[in-house]
């Protein structure tokens, strides 16, 4: 089979594998603070679909807390981490899940404490990596300037804000472009967003752009991608996702979320709902103090500051 024919085979493979408590979309910018509930935050584009995702673990919370005075489970989905950091200062939500940057974003913004880990994909970390053409005469990341990579995702911590991020820590100069067929100066990288992995491989195929960052696990999950693309760099680990508290729960409220959270892939029904919440594995304590853990990813947020107030 020629090479074009298992690019254009590896590109179809890739396409191929990509409630009442709930605060309807509507009313999501009236929500106000509810003693009795343990509110759980997410951002995403599509809140009702998100809903249905997250209001099982709301639920579960909920039954485990009833001795906290906790009496329902709720959902409220932002459009963005300012809409989201709002509702946390309103001590409109409780509980925050995302990625790591925006949840430091929220952190420095609205005071929200992170505290666990979330487990999917079977780790609690990942990593960008940097994936060429096999024919392609780039060897490394020295090799970037003057070329048009693609990133994913302009929301994505591992498709986008940590690989421009760590590009920049490495002295690289980045312009975002209008197309990939604009021009790229001879001392800097280029890029432009995919929007969908779909897009970067068929953008890959075309030669339209000359390497491309995607998770690791997206990586390591596809035979294909591994059979006709390499790796020419990798960024630092970082943890997939987050789980915060609000500043205004109390030390014993969060104490106990903690321990439900933790526990839930222990007991049938945990692992249940689990499973339903995007496949999660488990959640987990830092390995050390979360400030710790997280400090190198503060460190990485002035390069890509500007891009996070954004969101």
């Amino acid at each position: 089979m020629s090479r074009p024919a298992r690019l254009v085979l590896l590109l179809a493979a890739c396409v191929a594998a990509s409630v009442p408590a709930a605060l309807p979309a509507a009313e999501q910018g009236k929500a106000t603070a509810d003693r009795k509930a343990v509110t759980i935050g997410s951002i995403h584009p599509r809140p009702t679909k998100h809903f249905k995702i997250m209001q099982p673990l709301a639920d579960y919370l909920a039954r485990r807390l009833r001795g906290s005075g906790i009496e329902r489970g709720r959902v409220v989905v932002a459009a963005n981490v300012q809409a989201m950091a709002d509702y946390l200062k309103r001590e409109v939500v409780d509980l925050y899940l995302d990625s790591p940057f925006p949840t430091l974003l929220a952190a420095e913004r609205a005071g929200s404490r992170p505290v666990l880990r979330r487990w999917k994909g079977g780790s609690p970390e990942y990593h960008t990596v940097f994936l060429v053409r096999r024919d392609s005469p780039i060897r490394a990341l020295r090799d970037l300037r003057g070329k048009m990579m693609a990133f994913e995702d302009p929301g994505s911590t591992s498709a986008y804000f940590l690989p421009k991020a760590y590009l920049l820590k490495q002295g690289f100069t980045l312009e975002e472009k209008q197309h990939a067929t604009d021009y790229v100066g001879p001392n800097s990288i280029g890029y432009v967003f995919a929007v969908a992995q779909s897009n970067l491989l068929l953008w890959m195929v075309r030669e339209k752009v000359e390497i491309v960052a995607v998770s690791n696990q997206n990586w390591e999950r596809n035979e294909h991608l591994r059979r006709e693309l390499r790796i020419v760099g990798r960024t630092w680990a970082v943890p997939r996702h987050v789980v915060s508290v609000g500043a205004h729960v109390p030390g014993p409220v969060a104490a106990r979320l903690r321990e439900v959270l933790v526990g839930m892939d222990e007991e049938p029904e945990g692992r249940r709902v689990l499973e339903q919440l995007e496949r999660t594995d488990r959640f987990d304590e830092f390995p050390q103090d979360p400030a710790a853990g997280l400090k190198g990813l503060k460190d990485l947020m002035q390069y890509v500051r500007r891009e996070l107030g954004a969101l």
